[in-house]
């Protein structure tokens, strides 16, 4: 593939410094004073956009994915793929969807919602160890 991890592993995405919307989906409105981009209002089918260095697809934007964690601090030592809390109240969302600016599409970032709500921008990744 000729990309060197260490050039992308410590950035906001696994993209580098920026994320464009011609890269994932998201409402166009950039991260870090970028170039506004396209709003386009709905769910793309997966496999729109290239995929991560990884192969994964979409895991910037077009819909939030359920994680196993349940939200809580984190432990500010560092750390490397640090483990949530192990029960709560609200679970962690990951990636950012259709409906959010750049910055909800950072790798680092996350929120917490009640289990129990869905929505057109939250959905989930089947996986297995």
């Amino acid at each position: 593939m000729g990309i060197c991890v260490q050039s992308w592993y410590n950035t906001p995405f696994s993209t580098g410094d920026n994320i464009t919307t011609d890269q994932a989906n998201y409402n166009g409105y950039p991260y870090n004073n970028n170039a506004k981009g396209i709003d386009r209002g709905v769910t793309t089918p997966v496999g729109t956009f290239k995929p991560n260095p990884w192969g994964l697809y979409d895991m910037h934007g077009n819909v939030y994915e359920w994680c196993w964690d349940w939200s809580g601090n984190y432990s500010k030592a560092d750390q490397t793929d640090p483990d949530g809390e192990a029960d709560g109240t609200y679970r962690v969302i990951r990636g950012g969807s259709w409906v959010n600016g750049g910055e909800a599409l950072r790798s680092a970032y996350r929120i917490g919602i009640d289990p129990g709500n869905g929505d057109s921008f939250v959905g989930f990744r089947v996986v297995r160890p």
